[in-house]
């Protein structure tokens, strides 16, 4: 007994079985052309990264630089610093003492005060004191 299959069924495998080869070769198609395009963009980054390389390399030497000059000029700064301070003070000192001449001699001779030996005396800046 020879079974036949009714012609529509037929017909229904015939057509999955077409629409399945037909889905096979988009596929395949879709992933050559997906691996074209890695291939351009893997190229892409490795012309990137052959730029960058050596551009990493040169910013390592420049901050390798400044960290080295950074470094002597703190040295240079922490040896000027007690000189410069001194020096800072010792012209307040003489900008204060020849503020004080001027004004002394500017003013000429104070009188003594009533109830006090000097001039130098402290008031609180009461006149009468």
């Amino acid at each position: 007994m020879e079974q036949t299959l009714p012609m529509a069924l037929q017909v229904a495998l015939y057509a999955a079985s077409g629409a399945i080869v037909v889905a096979a070769v988009v596929l395949v198609r879709v992933a050559l052309r997906l691996g074209q395009q890695l291939d351009r963009a893997v190229m892409a980054m490795e012309r990137v990264e052959g730029e960058l390389v050596p551009l990493a390399h040169r910013m390592r030497e420049l901050v390798d630089r400044l960290a080295t000059f950074s470094e002597k000029t703190a040295e240079v700064a922490g040896g000027l610093l007690l000189p410069v301070r001194t020096l800072n003070r010792t012209i307040g000192l003489v900008q204060t003492g020849v503020a004080t001449f001027v004004r002394a001699f500017w003013n000429g001779p104070t009188a003594p005060q009533p109830g006090g030996t000097s001039s130098d005396a402290p008031h609180n800046g009461d006149p009468r004191s």
